[in-house]
């Protein structure tokens, strides 16, 4: 993956997936998953996670999924998709996801402290 801001989150991501077990904790063999969204600043506080989680919502059950899973590296996505009924399965503090020499990879500002990793059945 590439050492940009999105191939350091696709790695942050792929690390952190497997530990919340949603094939065993949920019982499927596959599922929807929403990787990244970026909305421009402009653009926020128009439900925009809302709305497009109700078109992959309908695109995912046309297809036969019954579980959406989605990462969320930024608390503010993070709380939006919890109204969005989706809930919280696992959690990864950014100060504990660390280099090889130990130093943390991310260190954003409050209130971005952790990674979350969100489901919600379809």
């Amino acid at each position: 993956m590439e050492p940009n801001a999105l191939g350091l989150s696709r790695k942050l991501i792929a690390k952190v997936e497997p530990e919340a077990n949603i094939f065993e904790r949920y019982g499927v063999s596959s599922y929807l998953s929403l990787l990244a969204i970026s909305v421009h600043p402009s653009m926020r506080q128009r439900r925009i996670l809302v709305i497009l989680s109700r078109c992959l919502f309908t695109l995912g059950r046309s297809r036969g999924h019954t579980l959406f899973i989605t990462s969320g590296t930024n608390h503010y996505s993070s709380r939006s998709a919890m109204k969005a009924e989706c809930e919280c399965i696992h959690a990864l503090a950014y100060a504990d996801y660390k280099d090889d020499q130990g130093r943390p990879i991310y260190n954003p500002p409050a209130p971005h402290t952790q990674i979350r990793i969100l489901a919600s059945k379809m």
